[in-house]
């Protein structure tokens, strides 16, 4: 095959995966959470390798004192610099040359699944990394991230648990966040496994014939007034020890956590090897980061 031909096969090929792309993005995984949940963090780049960033340890509060007075209250800050490593996901797809010639010269065309199976690839591992990260590089989901408060719980949300139980559970999240930072975070957002906001979110909170008909969910927000979402994620089912379901309270105010995704899936330009031309799609993530004391609360044990 000529030089040329190769030229002008990739050129048509890069054009038709253009006017796809659009069209494809809207499609790949639409169920992803990342996206309306995670605020991005500005100023990334896909050329870092790595993000460092301060975390304080500590919570102060100001004091009244007198006009004259010299003293100046001091918070104890325990500053702590976290760096968090950037990776690239890389996935792909091929077309052969008697693929590009249909399309060009018989007006047939491409196979987009191929694409959209790509892009689905990439949606999932980026939304996989911003929950539970990936340990083996270091890099953290805000389900497993080690600034955020840990607590054990006995109650699962499921029919083994009294919904009193299981409400209980969810307050004790709130309590804890509110009690160890004296009321300076609040979390807005509540996550789960899908199994236990299947079960909270279809189950009666009060006895049959009470005239309260109320779900779990239900009375939680009631209660919970502050909470202004509430998501369920499939990547939560096993993020806890023992690869036991949590939920995850926390604020997803850009000044509390960001998203470290350095480069959204972006397709690298068509490479022939002599046999097919290949498609590569890269992306690039570090996961989640935190910059505020306790403001993720993390339950184990609810499944």
């Amino acid at each position: 095959m000529s030089v040329d031909q190769v030229r002008n096969d990739a050129a048509w090929l890069e054009n038709e995966l253009d006017v796809q792309m659009p069209e494809v993005i809207m499609e790949a995984y639409p169920q992803r959470t990342y996206a309306s949940v995670f605020p991005l963090e500005p100023g990334l780049d896909p050329g870092m390798k790595s993000v460092t960033y301060l975390h304080a340890q500590g919570v102060g509060t100001a004091k009244f004192v007198e006009p004259t007075s010299r003293e100046v209250p001091l918070v104890e800050f325990d500053v702590i610099p976290e760096t968090a490593v950037l990776s690239t996901l890389r996935l792909g797809f091929e077309y052969t040359a008697e693929d590009v010639e249909a399309g060009r010269f018989t007006g047939r065309p491409l196979d987009r699944d191929k694409m959209l199976t790509t892009m689905e690839g990439h949606e999932k591992a980026i939304d996989e990394t911003a929950w539970i990260g990936s340990p083996a590089r270091k890099i953290y989901g805000i389900a497993n991230h080690p600034n955020a408060i840990r607590l054990a719980t006995s109650t699962t949300f499921d029919a083994n648990s009294t919904p009193a139980a299981i409400l209980a559970a969810l307050n004790l999240m709130s309590a804890k966040q509110d009690a160890l930072t004296l009321g300076s975070e609040e979390g807005n957002t509540l996550a789960v496994s899908r199994t236990a906001f299947k079960y909270i979110a279809q189950t009666q909170y009060s006895v049959s014939g009470s005239g309260d008909t109320r779900t779990i969910l239900e009375a939680y927000r009631a209660g919970n007034p502050q909470i202004d979402m509430v998501v369920g994620v499939h990547w939560l089912a096993t993020a806890g020890a023992g690869s036991s379901a949590v939920a995850v309270l926390f604020d997803r105010s850009r000044n509390k956590i960001g998203h470290l995704l350095a480069l959204r899936p972006t397709r690298d330009p068509i490479a022939w090897d002599g046999t097919v031309y290949r498609q590569v799609v890269r992306s690039k993530t570090g996961g989640v980061k935190a910059k505020k004391p306790f403001s993720i609360v993390i339950l184990e044990g609810i499944e």
